[in-house]
């Protein structure tokens, strides 16, 4: 079953949803940014890709995943970083699914929370160094609630070593400690209300690893390239409203939004869990399934995070409702019959030799140089219906020159296709342009009275913006500004200004591209 799970997902990522893990422009930043680092051997301090923020401080907090995507893409192009990303997200539900098992959680009811976890996170299925630190958060789970449940401190010899790695791979390793301080928190409430003396001797003894093995990460997330400066760069944005308010995944979800519908149904699932439970919840998790439930409710972010750990949380309670059923009913007899057969059978298929043979096939699928007997190659291209593909291409043929403004929704990509002709205004990397100048952009894009004076005092010669937002209808019926490149994603405008008069007359008359539902 862990091979079929895999190779659902690896397959399903890498075909039809294939445009989906490459809708996010940030993923051009994160290539370059890794592509930089490869060249020049050292780690970026201040930032390179945009004129308006130039030579200023920067954090590339995810530097470790952007060289493992920057390696992909010199050795497959986009399609590496797409099969990469599609065997971590692939692993991280394969993971889950073991540890449910492990946890005894009845076989096909493991299939269903593993399919109920990927559908609730597949807003966040991107090429984005966050898929590493979803895959991390369930591996540090699963290391501390083994140690909860055993008392073994070897299980958390691991963490350490494991948050050395999370810390450069992505700034989600803050999920790592608050995992901590949620366990070491339970076990302090536990010796508060316990009776039992054995019981307070076990709970001391699990506060001082609990606290140990916390000083020991915290001692092992120094071991970075920034030193201190990444331990605070997480609460830049956490405690700034103004930025968190311009970053999508920093919202709180709309559940008018069709996507976040199986995130609701494992809200509501998780309320008749707990319903339902024949057992005692710990006061460890039900701090876990609180603070998670909240930060998932505050921001879409967290989703992937809840998706994984709560299941795992909810397992012994999981495990002890299908225990307590007998019930002599045909349907379920079948179902727990059926159960323990792919149970019997899976351990003697155990082998994965399916799925190592069906990953190799797909990389021999990318790295063929043709189609060989009608088999086409392995191509993952970004998508054209999100990103300015078509106009980048514009821009180079024409050559445009001067300063750009370009929304941050487009950044990474230009970032990607025009780097280092060009320079972007900005890009998805809010935390490194700052409040300041974020609000300056925001009056730009929310059309303030003053936006004029933005572009004026970014001395802005030319404008790429999405064809259908209402910048690009404002900008049309204005004499300031000229069309000359319109497609359905995006549209470019050059000043009315002598040095632009060649680019103007060579692209007379161009109209914004109508919305396709209206031609």
């Amino acid at each position: 079953m862990e091979d079929i799970l895999f190779l659902l997902l690896l397959l399903w990522l890498l075909g039809s949803y294939g445009p989906g893990l490459m809708r996010d422009a940030d993923t051009g930043t994160h290539i370059l940014t890794g592509e930089y680092i490869l060249d020049h051997q050292t780690i970026p301090m201040e930032d390179l890709f945009s004129y308006t923020n130039e030579g200023q401080p920067w954090i590339a907090h995810s530097w470790l995943s952007e060289v493992f995507f920057a390696l992909m893409h010199r050795w497959l192009g986009l399609s590496g970083v797409a099969l990469l990303s599609a065997m971590i997200i692939s692993l991280t539900f394969v993971l889950l699914f073991r540890f449910l098992i492990q946890r005894d959680v009845n076989f096909l009811a493991a299939v269903f929370l593993v399919i109920m976890a990927a559908s609730a996170s597949l807003f966040f299925w991107l090429a984005r160094p966050q898929i590493f630190t979803t895959l991390m958060a369930l591996i540090w789970y699963d290391c501390l609630d083994r140690y909860k449940r055993d008392g073994k401190v070897g299980r958390l010899i691991l963490l350490p070593l494991l948050m050395v790695l999370w810390v450069n791979l992505h700034g989600g390793y803050l999920t790592g400690f608050i995992l901590l301080l949620i366990f070491l928190a339970g076990e302090i409430l536990n010796l508060l209300f316990m009776q039992s003396s054995i019981e307070k001797v076990q709970a001391k003894l699990k506060i001082r690893s609990f606290s140990s093995i916390t000083a020991a990460c915290l001692m092992a997330a120094l071991v970075n390239p920034y030193g201190y400066e990444i331990l605070i760069f997480p609460f830049r944005i956490m405690t700034n409203s103004f930025l968190q308010g311009r970053i999508t995944e920093w919202l709180s979800p709309s559940f008018h939004a069709l996507y976040f519908a199986p995130f609701e149904l494992a809200l509501l699932l998780l309320v008749v869990s707990l319903g339902c439970s024949l057992k005692k919840i710990t006061i460890t998790e039900l701090g876990l399934i609180l603070f998670w439930s909240h930060a998932a409710l505050y921001s879409v972010r967290h989703i992937p995070i809840f998706a994984v750990i709560v299941p795992l949380v909810m397992a012994p309670q999981l495990a002890a409702f299908s225990d307590s059923i007998h019930s002599p009913s045909v349907p379920h007899r079948f179902y727990r019959d059926l159960s323990r057969r792919l149970e019997r059978l899976n351990q003697v298929f155990d082998r994965h030799v399916l799925a190592l043979l069906i990953v190799l096939s797909i990389l021999g699928l990318t790295i063929m140089p043709k189609p060989i007997g009608g088999i086409e190659r392995l191509q993952v291209q970004f998508n054209s219906m999100r990103l300015p593909v078509k106009a980048t291409v514009f821009i180079r043929d024409v050559g445009l020159s001067g300063n750009m403004f370009n929304p941050s929704e487009f950044g990474g990509y230009l970032i990607y296709s025009l780097f280092p002709d060009y320079k972007v205004f900005v890009d998805g990397r809010v935390d490194m342009y700052g409040e300041s100048f974020m609000k300056q952009y925001a009056r730009l894009e929310d059309l303030k009275p003053d936006w004029r004076e933005v572009l004026d005092r970014h001395q802005v010669n030319w404008i790429i913006c999405h064809t259908y937002y209402k910048l690009a209808t404002l900008l049309s019926a204005t004499r300031d500004w000229k069309l000359i490149y319109s497609d359905e994603t995006a549209s470019i405008f050059v000043r009315d200004v002598p040095e632009n008069q060649p680019l103007i007359h060579r692209f007379p008359n161009v109209k914004l591209t109508p919305r396709p539902e209206l031609d």
